[in-house]
């Protein structure tokens, strides 16, 4: 390409004065991923949903599964995931007594 033929427009920073026109008045956008991340946050935050029991904010296709197995009057835990919190308590005390937060003969 010859010297001059692309545009670059770095996007870091201080962002609030930045506009659309920015963007398209030039070639190639620079950024870096927490940038990337953060603006795709803000996107999917407008569409998450709160949840009628809890208060939580889900996105649309998580809150069918939270309030089936998770959250409110009709929630219904599989063996598996009570299973799978039995687990996570033992492995837990486990690590306390490793640690020497709480001793084996405590309660």
């Amino acid at each position: 390409t010859k010297e001059g033929s692309l545009t670059a427009f770095i996007y870091y920073g201080d962002r609030s004065e930045v506009t659309r026109e920015d963007f398209y008045s030039h070639d190639v956008v620079l950024t870096t991923y927490p940038v990337v991340e953060i603006e795709y946050r803000k996107v999917v935050d407008t569409l998450k949903v709160k949840c009628e029991y809890c208060g939580k904010m889900l996105l649309p296709r998580t809150l069918y599964v939270h309030q089936r197995y998770f959250c409110g009057p009709d929630a219904v835990k599989t063996e598996r995931l009570l299973k799978r919190e039995k687990k996570q308590k033992e492995t837990n005390e486990k690590a306390m007594q490793t640690l020497r937060i709480k001793s084996k003969y405590e309660e």
